[in-house]
């Protein structure tokens, strides 16, 4: 019983813990949370991403971690206790002790505090086949720029956005990214069956005797 009850614990212990083990593909790389000021009686326009593959004349170069088509990993495993990732890296970059949680086939985790080499950042997206992934890098505050006619213009973040191209956490159709619980194998589970079944018998001799 005490083999038991020690397999049950590590089993709701395992239960606790969830990954993703994904292939992602970079389609597009440019910037958040962008306002263009305009000029004269032009409105100011609020857009939610700039791609920077059309090169916006003005807004500085960045420097983008991943190019276009490139395939990137991404692993990562969440605690549900203490609310953080382990095991976590996109690409070789780590983003262990980010915090984030795993719910159905979705996932946001990130950092505030740079405590990963990401810095600022947000991570989120789904986990089947096909679903987008967008990784935000975050500055700390707004950047400015100017476009081709005198355009003011200012974003908060810089953006790569994926799509997910394959889940190694699916082993056989389109199951929920994560670990399971634990399986026992069966031959432990006559071990136990059998321990117990020997100690019936041995306490049914001492009665006999």
């Amino acid at each position: 019983m005490v083999i038991a009850a020690c397999l049950f614990s590590s089993m709701a212990s395992a239960a606790t813990l969830k990954s993703i083990d994904l292939v992602l593909r970079l389609d597009s790389i440019g910037f958040g949370g962008v306002t263009i000021y305009g000029s004269g009686p032009s409105p100011t326009r609020q857009i939610s991403f700039l791609n920077a593959n059309n090169g916006p004349i003005g807004i500085a170069k960045q420097q983008p971690v991943f190019t276009v088509g490139q395939y990137v990993t991404q692993t990562a495993t969440f605690n549900k206790k203490t609310g953080q990732v382990s095991s976590c890296y996109t690409g070789s970059i780590s983003c262990t002790n980010a915090f984030g949680s795993l719910k159905g086939q979705t996932f946001t985790f990130g950092d505030g505090s740079s405590q990963t080499p990401w810095g600022d950042f947000s991570l989120s997206g789904g986990t089947k086949v096909g679903d987008k992934v967008t990784l935000a890098t975050f500055s700390g505050a707004l950047s400015f720029g100017s476009l081709v006619g005198g355009e003011f213009v200012s974003w908060d973040s810089f953006v790569h956005n994926f799509t997910v191209v394959k889940n190694n956490g699916k082993k056989n159709g389109p199951k929920v990214a994560g670990v399971s619980v634990v399986p026992v194998p069966a031959s432990i589970i006559f071990l136990v069956a059998g321990l117990g079944g020997l100690g019936l018998i041995a306490r049914r001799r001492k009665k006999a005797v």
